[in-house]
C-alpha cells in the first residue's frame, strides 16, 4: 500500500511539471489560467494526500532543508495572518481563484515547492522524470503556439485562444519569459545525463522553438534577464569551483565518456563551451534593442502587438506611502488581494490625465513590491526569507560542485533559472501558471540540492515509541513531542493544500457558470438562460460579487421586460414584477456585503436605484444618493460617480445640483466628455447658448472620434441660430458614422435654413432610403419638391 501511495503522489508532481506548460480547456468561458489553477489544486491536492498517507503508514518523513522549508512556509503564514486582521473575506482568501495575491495562491504555490522538494528528493530518477515531463510538455505548448499563429482562426480550440497574442499558457508577457527558462534550460541541458539518446531530440527542439518564441514576443525585459542569465552560467562555467560542473557534464556525454583523455582537447572544448554563452549573452542585449527590426522581417501572422500596463514604481510607491499610515496597515497590509481598493483610493492624480484613468489595477508594477502594501512588512519580510532562502541553496548547490553521480551539472541551470523567475515577481507580476512554475522548480532545485549533499536531507519519527507504563510516561519518552508535532505540521500542510485548492475550485466554477451567462446573453440577448447561469453561480459561491453584480444587471433587464409587456391589471404579473424587483435589489445589497471596499458594487447598487427613482419608486433617489456617496468613498479620484450623480440629479429636474457635480467631475478630470455633454444639453435646455456651445465644443475636442458629441455640438448650433456651425458639426457627425440618421435629419434642416434647398432634398433622400416610409420625411420630401416650407 505504502508503494502504491509513493507512487501516486510521484505521478501527480510529475503530471504537474507535464501539465502545467499546455493544458487548458477548450471553451470559450474558461479561460487558459482558470485551467491551470483547476488543474494544479487537483493534482496537489491528490499528491499531499497520498504522500501524507504513504508517510504516516511509513512512520517516518524524509525532509529536504527542514529549515528552507519552514522559511518558505512563512509566506502562506503571513498572508493568513493579514487575511483575518482584514476580514477574512473571501476576496483575501481566495479572490476570483486566479489572482496572484491571495492567501489560496500562496499557499498553493508553497504546497508545489514543498512537494516538489520533499517528494523529489527521494531519488535522481525522480528528478530526470520531472525535467523530462516538464519538456515534453513545453514541446506540446510551443507546437500549439507556432500553429495558432500561423492559422489563427482555425486553430482557436473552441475560442478557448483568441487573438495572436492568445496562448496556453497565460499572457504574452508569460509565454516570452518561459520561452526565455526553456531556451536556457535546454542549451544548459544538452549534454548531461538528462538528454541522453533519443531525449537529445526533445531538448533540441525545445530549444529551437523557444528561442523562435523569444523573438516573435520580442520583450525587451525578457532579452535583457535572459542576457544576464547566459552571462552568470558563462562565469559560472569559467571560475566556479574550476569549471568542475562541466567537466560533471562533459564525462557524462556518451559521446564523451569512455574515451580517453588524451585524445581530447579537454581545455579547447571547455572555452568553446564557456564562450558560447558569452555570445549568447551579447546576442540577447543586441536583440533587446534591435530586435524589433528582425520582427519586422517576419510573416505578417508572427508580428504580435500587444499592450500591457500596470503601475510604475512610483505610482506603487505612492499608493504604498498613503496606505501604510497606521501600524496595523503597516505591519500586516490592507489584506490580501486588496491593491485594487488602495489603487482606487490613492493612485496619482496624473493618472485621470491618461487614457487608463479607469483603468483597475490589482497589483503595482511588481508581485513582491505589491506585497508590501496587501500584506504588509510582515508579508513582504516573508517575500524577502523567500528569495534569500532561494540564493542560499542556490549558493550551497554551485558551491557543492561535482557529485558522483554527475548531477551537479544540472543544479547551476536550475539555479540560475529559478532566480530568474523569481526576478520576475519583483519587477513584473506573473501569471498562475508561471507563478506556480518558479516555485516548482524552487523545489525542485531544492530536492537536487539534498541529493548532491549540498543540504541536509534530514529524517523525522512519526511513530514515536508507544511502550510505557503510564500515559504520562510515554508523552515525556524522548521524540514523542517531536513526532506530534511532525505530525501536526503535516497534517497542516496538507489541509492547507486542501482547503486552498477547494476555495479556489468553488471561485472558478462560480466564474465559469457567470462567463457562460455572459456569453450566452452577448450572443441570443436570452434573459432567462443568462439569470439561469448566473444563479447557478452565485449558488456555487455566494461571496462571488461580480456574478452578484451581473445578477443586478440582469435583473434591470427582466423589470425593463415585465414593464413593457404585462398587463398592469393581472395579479400574478405585479406578482412577478414586484419580486423581481425585490431579488434584484438584494443582489445589489449582497454585493456590497460582500466586498464594501470595492467602488464598482456600490455604483452598480446605485445605478440600479437611479433606474428606480425615474420610475418614482419611494426612497430610490434617497438610497441612490447614499449609495453614490460610498462609491465616491471608495474611488474618490474618479470622476465616475460624479457624472451618474448628475444624471441622478438630471432625472429629479435638478439641473443645478447637476451642474455642481459635473464641474467637480471636471475639476477631477479636465478632460472628461461625458461631463462636457451633459453640461451642454442642461445650458441647452436653459437657452444659455453661449454656455451650452463651449461644452459641446470640448466634448468633442476630448472625444472628437465620437459621433454622438459631433451631433450634439450641431444641434445646439442649430438651435442657437448658428447654422454654419451646425453644418461643420453633423457632417463630422456623418463622416464618423455615415449611416447616423439623427444627424442626416438635422443636416437636412440646417441645409434648408442656409437657404441650400438642392442639398436639402439630397439630405432627406439619402435619409429616407436609410429608413423608408418615414411619414415626416415623406412629407418634408413633398414640401421640398412642392417649394412650400418644410415646418
Amino acid at each position: 500500500m505504502n508503494t502504491i501511495l509513493d507512487a501516486v503522489s510521484k505521478w501527480s508532481m510529475v503530471l504537474v511539471f507535464g501539465l502545467l506548460p499546455f493544458f487548458f480547456i477548450p471553451v470559450p468561458w474558461f479561460a487558459v489560467t482558470q485551467s491551470k489553477a483547476v488543474l494544479v489544486g487537483i493534482l496537489l491536492t491528490v499528491a499531499g494526500l497520498s504522500w501524507l498517507a504513504s508517510r504516516l503508514l511509513e512512520g517516518a518523513l524524509r525532509a529536504p532543508g527542514p529549515f528552507v522549508l519552514g522559511a518558505v512556509a512563512l509566506l502562506p503564514i503571513a498572508y493568513f495572518v493579514s487575511a483575518v486582521l482584514s476580514g477574512f473575506s473571501s476576496v483575501s482568501l481566495f479572490g476570483s481563484g486566479i489572482d496572484p495575491d491571495t492567501f489560496a495562491a500562496v499557499s498553493l504555490s508553497f504546497g508545489g515547492f514543498a512537494l516538489a522538494a520533499l517528494i523529489f528528493s527521494q531519488s535522481f530518477e525522480r528528478v530526470r522524470i520531472g525535467v523530462r515531463a516538464f519538456f515534453i510538455g513545453a514541446l506540446i505548448l510551443e507546437v500549439i503556439q507556432i500553429l495558432h499563429l500561423s492559422f489563427p482562426a482555425a486553430l482557436s480550440f473552441g475560442g478557448a485562444i483568441v487573438g495572436q497574442a492568445g496562448n496556453a499558457f497565460g499572457s504574452w508577457h508569460d509565454l516570452a519569459i518561459l520561452a526565455g527558462v526553456l531556451a536556457f534550460l535546454g542549451a544548459a541541458f544538452s549534454g548531461t545525463q538528462l538528454a541522453t539518446g533519443r531525449w537529445k531530440y526533445l531538448f533540441h527542439a525545445v530549444i529551437a522553438l523557444s528561442i523562435i518564441l523569444l523573438v516573435i514576443t520580442n520583450f525587451r525585459d525578457v532579452w535583457i534577464a535572459f542576457a544576464v542569465l547566459s552571462f552568470l552560467y558563462f562565469l559560472h562555467l569559467l571560475y566556479g569551483r574550476k569549471s568542475r560542473v562541466f567537466e560533471d557534464t562533459l564525462l557524462s556525454s556518451p559521446s564523451i565518456a569512455g574515451v580517453g583523455t588524451e585524445g581530447i582537447a579537454r581545455e579547447t572544448l571547455r572555452k568553446a563551451a564557456n564562450w558560447k554563452w558569452a555570445v549568447l549573452g551579447v546576442v540577447s542585449i543586441l536583440l533587446a534593442f534591435y530586435g524589433t527590426n528582425v520582427v519586422n522581417l517576419l510573416p505578417a501572422q508572427m508580428q504580435v502587438a500587444t499592450i500591457e500596463v500596470r503601475p510604475s514604481w512610483r505610482g506603487t510607491y505612492i499608493v504604498g506611502q498613503q496606505s501604510l499610515t497606521n501600524p496595523r496597515m503597516l505591519f500586516f497590509g490592507s489584506g490580501p488581494n486588496t491593491f485594487t481598493n488602495e489603487w482606487r483610493l490613492y493612485k496619482p492624480a496624473e493618472i485621470n490625465a491618461t487614457q487608463f484613468w479607469n483603468a483597475e489595477f490589482s497589483s503595482g508594477i511588481g508581485s513582491v513590491p505589491t506585497s508590501l502594501i496587501t500584506v504588509g512588512v510582515v508579508g513582504f519580510l516573508a517575500w524577502i526569507e523567500v528569495l534569500v532562502a532561494l540564493l542560499w541553496v542556490a549558493y550551497a548547490a554551485l558551491r557543492r560542485g561535482r557529485d558522483e553521480n554527475g548531477y551537479a551539472g544540472v543544479v547551476a541551470p536550475i539555479a540560475l533559472s529559478t532566480i530568474f523567475l523569481f526576478a520576475f515577481s519583483v519587477l513584473y507580476v506573473p501569471g498562475a501558471g508561471l507563478s506556480m512554475l518558479s516555485f516548482l522548480l524552487f523545489g525542485l532545485l531544492l530536492a537536487l540540492a539534498a541529493l548532491i549533499g549540498a543540504v541536509p536531507l534530514r529524517t523525522f519519527s512519526l511513530r514515536p515509541d508507544m511502550s510505557g507504563t503510564s500515559v504520562r510516561e510515554m508523552i515525556l519518552r524522548p521524540g514523542a513531542a517531536m513526532a506530534a508535532t511532525g505530525v501536526l505540521a503535516t497534517l497542516i500542510f496538507v489541509a492547507a493544500i486542501g482547503y486552498a485548492s477547494y476555495g479556489s475550485a468553488r471561485a472558478l466554477t462560480s466564474d465559469a457558470y457567470l462567463n457562460r451567462g455572459i456569453l450566452a446573453y452577448n450572443s441570443s440577448s436570452d434573459i432567462t438562460l443568462s439569470s439561469e447561469l448566473v444563479g447557478k453561480a452565485i449558488r456555487i459561491s455566494p461571496d462571488n460579487d461580480r456574478a452578484q453584480r451581473a445578477a443586478v444587471q440582469l435583473g434591470l433587464l427582466q423589470l425593463q421586460q415585465l414593464i413593457s409587456t404585462a398587463n398592469p391589471d393581472d395579479e400574478a404579473a405585479r406578482a412577478q414584477l414586484q419580486s423581481t424587483l425585490e431579488q434584484t435589489i438584494q443582489h445589489g445589497l449582497n454585493a456590497v456585503s460582500i466586498n464594501s471596499g470595492s467602488y464598482q458594487n456600490w455604483l452598480e447598487l446605485a445605478s440600479l436605484y437611479r433606474e428606480l427613482a425615474g420610475a418614482n419608486v419611494q426612497g430610490a433617489y434617497e438610497n441612490a444618493r447614499a449609495a453614490y456617496d460610498r462609491a465616491r468613498e471608495g474611488n474618490p479620484k474618479n470622476p465616475l460617480p460624479l457624472l451618474q450623480l448628475a444624471q441622478l440629479e438630471i432625472l429629479q429636474n435638478r439641473p443645478t445640483d447637476a451642474l455642481q457635480f459635473l464641474a467637480a467631475a471636471l475639476q477631477l478630470k479636465p478632460d472628461f466628455a461625458p461631463a462636457y455633454y451633459y453640461s451642454s444639453q442642461i445650458f441647452a435646455v436653459q437657452n444659455d447658448f453661449a454656455s451650452a456651445m463651449q461644452a459641446a465644443a470640448n466634448a468633442v475636442k476630448y472625444a472628437e472620434n465620437d459621433p454622438l458629441g459631433w451631433y450634439n455640438l450641431g444641434s445646439i448650433a442649430y438651435a442657437s441660430g448658428d447654422y454654419a456651425n451646425a453644418e461643420v458639426a453633423l457632417q463630422q457627425a456623418l463622416v464618423r458614422q455615415p449611416q447616423y440618421a439623427n444627424a442626416l435629419y438635422m443636416l437636412g434642416l440646417t441645409f434648408y435654413r442656409e437657404g441650400k434647398t438642392d442639398a436639402a432634398l439630397q439630405v432627406f433622400i439619402e435619409l429616407d432610403r436609410l429608413n423608408p416610409n418615414q411619414p415626416l420625411v415623406q412629407e418634408i420630401l413633398q414640401n421640398i419638391r412642392a417649394g412650400r416650407p418644410i415646418s
